[in-house]
């Protein structure tokens, strides 16, 4: 697996701007990476895609892959992961997305959000979330 890019983006994109310049001076990479959500930075764990899977959003993948293709295999994978999340083979899994059209699964996957009425996120998200609410009343 290729090496994530958000971390580094995160320092030298984001933080860069935000933290003053004896914070910066003060702090590793590493440091400065922790430091990120009291900027209101959050970063995910994976893609988007991987995140949702693993919060718990197994039977809505599986159930848009059986919708949206035909390909047997594909859909047997997706199956087998919502059943058991913890083989989860995320380079498969995001091929398997690829193969279908990222734009279209996700079209097809948030609508099955809405019908079920499912209400988990990732992490980072609900913490930006809140993040921002916090901003909003102070204002």
């Amino acid at each position: 697996p290729r090496k994530p890019l958000g971390p580094n983006r995160v320092v030298n994109h984001m933080l860069e701007h935000l933290v003053d310049e004896d914070t910066w001076d003060a702090n590793d990479f590493d440091a400065l990476l922790k430091l990120a959500p009291k900027y209101g930075v959050f970063m995910n764990s994976h893609t988007f895609e991987v995140d949702l899977f693993q919060v718990g959003l197994y039977g809505a993948f599986a159930e848009a892959m059986e919708g949206l293709v035909s390909n047997i295999k594909i859909r047997e994978r997706m199956k087998n992961w919502a059943a058991d999340p913890g083989t989860l083979d995320v380079d498969a899994f995001l091929k398997d997305i690829e193969f279908v059209g990222k734009g279209r699964f996700a079209q097809r996957v948030s609508s099955i959000i809405v019908e079920s009425g499912l209400t988990v996120c990732p992490k980072y998200i609900s913490k930006g979330v809140e993040y921002v609410a916090d901003r909003c009343k102070h204002s």
